[in-house]
């Protein structure tokens, strides 16, 4: 059972593992605003989808 500052390290630093992915696997721009949106929706619909997963785990709160 993390804390949300743990939980917010760890979400920033895997945002930056999958920047580097993109930049590295093929071309990609964050000024492209098609490029931006498709990343932008995947970083969200993956944080909902942990959010609901991990939220089932201890109610979204730590235990007592």
């Amino acid at each position: 059972m993390s804390s949300a500052v743990v939980n917010v390290v760890w979400g920033f630093a895997n945002l930056i593992v999958a920047y580097l992915l993109l930049v590295t696997a093929g071309v990609f721009r964050f000024g492209v605003p098609a490029d931006a949106a498709v990343f932008g929706g995947g970083v969200l619909v993956m944080a909902l989808m942990l959010a609901n997963t991990f939220g089932r785990t201890n109610g979204g709160r730590l235990p007592r």
